[in-house]
């Protein structure tokens, strides 16, 4: 019995144990489990946390370029005032943002023009450049370029980077063709930025034109500049996961299948340095849509032994243990089993509070998140129903959070299209129902509690729980009523006349080829009329520009009230105007051009005590298929008015395309842009002809040239005389530069020390005009102290009418250049009637005798006793003569015989280059100095 009972006791007190064994284990399964789920509820929160903080930012960073290229867009010329402004706006908005940056294109034709213009800008050794092992040189020939124009903020440390042609970087090649194609902002492959930051550069690319074409290839003939902006990886990256021990990688996807993904990574320290206390690693993965770009965000964080809660487990283990023992030890004490229990179950009601306090403060953390986030956020339910708004998001809609929950989202949410004012759709529904990546939205106005408006961009995303189902959308959104203001002033500064309000001229001009378009597609007809005020001149010089600016405004008003609602009125110069008169035949164009021009000639302009009669030279062309081009028109409206002012002025001149007058007109006003071009390739050619002694009474060994001007024509076949080109120069105000060209040319030229030792001078033909310009007399000493060349080796040839139309400016520009040692020479003497009457009072050195009178002097017995008169005149005041156009042997005999100083014509010697008369093929003439007037 004895034994049986032993027996007995002994298989229940192994069952006890091994029931209280079983006990142990589960109770401890039941406590690691809830560790390793507390552990995976705290990561779930902390990625989600990081999920959106990284969706706000690179959400900005696209908003952000995509504000820049419309700021870019709204103005033919980027203003760097205006891209330095804004761009430091958004930067201190964003501080993940290194810098912003703009890229024009820039074609090999237009280089030089673009690193010249730069230069002019404050950038005197401004050129493209690209890099290699870090340093930056001078970028080879290619057919374009990007090169940065603007940098913001722009740095000592980063101003080397300005000229940069990202073209010329294999890395950026695929990603700009990229952007061009996909119209996207696109990422470049990720690396160190300034040799020590982690990031990578977005590009967008900018188009001409108010649309932006369907096909790719029509997109890349237009596509006008990039926008670029630096990221820095570990700074959002750093903003965006604040939690301990986190790891993310961030992967970015383009549009384009031909570029890489792209890894950037924050807290990449190596999982194998702790191998052995790595329990597992949590891992979760998110697609965030923004735009152009896919990014996959993996945020894992590795699990180690130590951040087990053990103090559970450890209850677990000892309550197992006791329970056992009490088993094996007690089993015949129920009430201690009872006890146990009990307790057991106290503990089971701790850890529950405990967990019930965890999660309290997960949402609490969760709250706290979004209500620091200075963008507005709201959430919703599955059924668009809303839960949450934080502090931004009431200050914008005007409800409380207590109010607006439970509220259904477009009650509280009311949004508008900017555009239509109509009502915009649901933003999460799509999300709710379909799932759809994140996408901003913009030009949208929020209507908020008390009807007041806002301008925001918004975009929303599906929040999902963790098995993946749609559970409710998040949506958030920024007030952009500052930046959409400001775009909107610069767009329309862009467009129209600060003086007058009126369209400019870039827009006029845009204007007109949408009418010639439509001229050759509807077979309709349109009229351009050009407007150039007559006797605005007075205005401005006896009262000043304020009072020119005032009589501008008041013509502005004119003009509106005499032309229809759909014509356009434009400023397109000082005082000219350009009209468009849409659907008009000539006809009627004639008729409201004679009524305009009628209204401003009885205009009386008051200012202060004056009054000024005021009239409009008028240019009228009519738009038809035939025209051919926008330029094309534009130049035959202005022929046509300056040649209305040509006839005298208050009237209205019709282009016919045989009128040999407008003819005329617009071959001289293409010469202007013929002689700018030549100008800026350095076309022009130095020519001379001696000017040799022929009385005996002179023996001087010192050689004279005359020096003369050429044009090399655009072929480089042509050599074209100034008859062909200087009264159009004239005409339009250039031969003051040209001018300054021949001066700072042949002052280069007597550098040479070989040319500088031959005796000789050289006379120098200035226009009137030079000499009425304030600033040319200045230039002029300039250049005699920057070449330092004897003053005596140079004569200026004035002409006579040059000096009866500016005789005070002549004498104070003669005697100014003759105290430093200049002679001057009076050319064509003779032409005109007052030439006897003004002579006494010029101090010169030559009269050149007009050679109409020496090459017929010989046959005609008046033009022989006008040449021997002003060579007498001349001895008699002490002033050395010389006779032109001398022509044949016969009339240099003669002009010996008369007393003539000295003679030049082709029978003496013929214009040649003048290299070739003072040292045959030694110097190629190249103008250094360019006078900037």
């Amino acid at each position: 019995m004895k034994l049986a009972q032993l027996h007995f006791r002994l298989s229940l007190a192994i069952a006890l144990f091994v029931l209280g064994v079983l006990f142990t284990v589960s109770l401890t399964t039941i406590a690691w489990r809830d560790a390793l789920e507390n552990q995976e509820t705290i990561f779930i929160s902390d990625a989600s946390t990081a999920r959106d903080n990284i969706f706000v930012r690179t959400n900005g960073a696209d908003e952000v370029i995509s504000n820049l290229s419309t700021l870019v867009n709204s103005s033919t010329r980027v203003d760097g005032d205006q891209f330095r402004i804004f761009s430091e706006e958004v930067l201190s908005r964003h501080p993940f943002l290194l810098s912003t940056g703009y890229l024009p294109l820039v074609t090999e034709q237009d280089r030089n023009e673009f690193e010249q213009t730069k230069r002019r800008m404050g950038f005197p050794t401004f050129s493209i450049t690209t890099r290699k092992d870090g340093v930056y040189r001078t970028a080879g020939r290619q057919e374009r370029y990007f090169p940065l124009l603007y940098q913001e903020p722009f740095e000592p440390t980063t101003a080397v980077m300005i000229g940069f042609d990202v073209l010329s970087d294999s890395a950026f090649t695929k990603v700009i063709e990229s952007a061009i194609d996909t119209t996207e902002a696109t990422p470049a492959p990720p690396k160190l930025l300034d040799g020590r930051i982690q990031g990578y550069w977005l590009f967008k690319a900018i188009y001409a034109g108010k649309t932006i074409p369907v096909k790719i290839e029509e997109r890349r003939k237009i596509v006008n500049g990039l926008i670029a902006l630096r990221i820095n990886a570990d700074k959002m990256l750093d903003e965006s996961t604040s939690a301990d021990n986190l790891k993310v990688s961030l992967r970015l996807h383009t549009a384009a299948a031909n570029l890489p993904v792209m890894d950037l990574i924050k807290n990449t320290e190596s999982l194998k340095t702790t191998h052995q206390k790595i329990l597992s690693v949590l891992n979760k993965n998110y697609i965030i849509g923004v735009h152009g770009q896919k990014l996959t965000l993996d945020i894992y964080r590795p699990l180690h032994w130590a951040d087990i809660d053990y103090k559970m487990i450890i209850l677990a283990l000892l309550t197992g243990s006791i329970v056992t023992i009490l088993l094996v030890v007690a089993g015949k004490n129920v009430a201690l089993r009872a006890q146990e229990l009990q307790q057991r179950n106290k503990e089971i009601e701790r850890q529950v509070l405990e967990k019930t306090a965890e999660l309290a403060l997960e949402k609490e953390r969760a709250q706290v998140t979004l209500e620091s986030i200075g963008d507005a956020v709201i959430t919703t339910d599955a059924g668009s129903n809303i839960e949450y708004l934080n502090p931004i998001a009431e200050k914008l809609t005007g409800w409380k959070n207590t109010e607006a929950h439970g509220l259904p989202l477009q009650d509280v949410f009311n949004v508008v299209k900017e555009t239509t004012r109509e009502p915009a759709d649901n933003p999460v529904k799509p999300y709710l129902a379909e799932g759809q990546a994140a996408k901003l939205i913009r030009d949208t106005i929020l209507v908020n509690r008390d009807r007041s408006e806002i301008a925001i961009d918004h975009s929303a995303a599906p929040i999902r729980n963790r098995e993946g189902a749609i559970i409710g959308a998040v949506l958030v959104f920024h007030n952009v009523g500052h930046e959409r203001k400001m775009a909107q002033e610069m767009s329309y500064q862009a467009t129209h006349d600060a003086l007058t309000g009126l369209l400019n001229r870039r827009v006029f001009e845009e204007r007109l080829r949408e009418l010639l378009i439509n001229a050759k597609t509807e077979n309709s007809a349109h009229t351009v009329l050009y407007l150039d005020l007559d006797r605005f001149k007075i205005v401005n010089d006896a009262c000043g520009h304020v009072a020119g600016d005032e009589l501008l405004r008041q013509i502005t008003t004119l003009l509106h009230a005499e032309v229809r609602r759909s014509d356009t009125v434009a400023r397109i110069g000082g005082d000219e105007f350009g009209i468009l008169l849409y659907q008009c035949q000539q006809e009627g164009a004639l008729h409201i051009a004679n009524k305009l021009r009628q209204v401003i000639h009885d205009f009386r302009f008051v200012w202060k005590d004056r009054t000024f009669a005021i009239g409009v030279s008028i240019g009228l062309v009519t738009v038809t298929n035939e025209s051919e081009s926008s330029s094309g028109i534009l130049s035959a409206a202005d022929a046509a008015c300056y040649t209305a002012k040509d006839k005298g002025r208050n009237r209205v001149q019709v282009f016919q395309a045989d009128d040999s007058e407008l003819a005329h007109r617009r071959g001289e006003m293409q010469w202007v842009t013929r002689l700018t071009k030549a100008l800026e390739e350095n076309r022009f050619l130095l020519y001379g002809q001696s000017i040799v002694p022929i009385a005996s009474s002179h023996s001087s060994n010192i050689k004279q040239y005359e020096v003369l001007i050429r044009l090399l024509s655009e072929d480089g076949k042509e050599i074209i005389p100034p008859g062909a080109f200087v009264p159009a120069a004239e005409r339009y105000n250039l031969m003051p530069t040209i001018d300054g060209w021949v001066i700072s040319t042949i002052f280069e030229w007597l550098t040479d020390p070989f040319i500088a030792d031959i005796d000789a001078s050289y006379n120098i033909n200035l226009s009137g005009q030079s000499l009425s310009d304030d600033n040319f007399l200045s230039f002029l000493i300039d250049q005699f102290q920057r070449v330092n060349i004897p003053p005596g080796k140079i004569c200026f040839e004035i002409t006579e009418t040059a000096v009866v139309a500016n005789l005070t400016n002549a004498v104070q520009f003669i005697n100014t250049l003759k105290q430093l040692g200049c002679r001057f020479a009076l050319d064509d003497f003779g032409s005109g009637w007052s030439s006897f009457a003004y002579l006494k009072n010029l101090p010169v050195d030559y009269l050149k005798i007009d050679g109409s009178f020496v090459k017929d002097m010989m046959d005609d017995p008046l033009d022989y006793i006008m040449v021997e008169s002003i060579n007498r005149i001349g001895h008699t005041m002490g002033v050395q003569t010389i006779a032109e156009f001398v022509e044949n042997a016969n009339i240099l005999e003669k002009l010996k015989e008369i007393g003539v100083d000295y003679a030049q014509g082709n029978s003496i010697d013929k214009p040649r280059p003048l290299s070739e008369l003072v040292i045959p093929a030694r110097v190629v003439l190249r103008s250094a100095v360019t006078y900037p007037g």
